[in-house]
């Protein structure tokens, strides 16, 4: 009775599952001061970036920050192809190889910020 039961439930979830990801949260772009950050340093944040570009170390950047569900920083620096002098777009997709990648690099960036 059990499986009969578990059987009739999975179609119920798939399309809850599916549904779910279908609606995308759009979030509004505003005033870092707005959500309780700083322009000014935000500012840093891309002349950080920058240097890196220009040194070669990175060919291009793209950083997104958020609170409170309001964007107050998306920045795309640099070129996503350098050979075909093609810009980074802030909508730019990058390939992820590991996730452990992802956790250390905000871990880096609280680092850095603590000095």
């Amino acid at each position: 009775m059990k499986t009969e039961h578990t059987i009739k439930l999975i179609p119920i979830f798939l399309a809850f599952i599916l549904n779910s990801g279908v609606s995308a949260q759009v979030l509004e772009k505003v005033e870092p001061e707005k959500v309780g950050m700083s322009s000014e340093r935000f500012d840093r944040l891309t002349t950080t970036f920058q240097q890196y570009i220009d040194s070669g170390k990175l060919s291009g950047s793209v950083a997104l920050i958020a609170r409170h569900g309001k964007i107050a920083y998306w920045k795309a620096l640099g070129k996503s192809d350098k050979e075909n002098n093609v810009p980074m777009a802030e909508n730019s997709i990058f390939r992820i190889a590991s996730q452990t990648k992802a956790i250390v690099s905000v871990g880096i960036m609280i680092l850095q910020e603590k000095g």
